[in-house]
């Protein structure tokens, strides 16, 4: 295994994730396809300005191209395709993200 960055976000790593919604009736539920958490999901938006904003932390499971969706009574609010790469949390203090 070679060291080197080629990915921003890696896997075994915490990010925080925003989504901005201009509706706060329905929880907002998020998504990589390829079973990565998000603690909370199902979250309720808070309301920021005129729009509101779900806060979440998402652990990447899996490499590779994946998209982030967030959807909300059923409907797609926000998608963002990511390049996941290995990675080693450094316990809160960053994440090394190998090729």
């Amino acid at each position: 295994m070679s060291g080197g960055l080629t990915a921003s976000i890696g896997t075994n790593c915490r990010y925080q994730v925003q989504v901005l919604t201009n509706d706060d009736a329905d929880p907002v539920v998020l998504s990589d396809g390829a079973g990565g958490r998000f603690v909370p999901n199902n979250v309720t938006a808070e309301p920021v300005g005129p729009n509101y904003k779900v806060f979440t932390t998402w652990w990447p499971a899996n490499t590779g191209d994946l998209v982030v969706t967030a959807s909300q009574s059923g409907q797609v609010v926000s998608t963002e395709p990511i390049k996941v790469g290995p990675g080693i949390d450094l316990m809160g203090a960053g994440c090394i993200v190998l090729r």
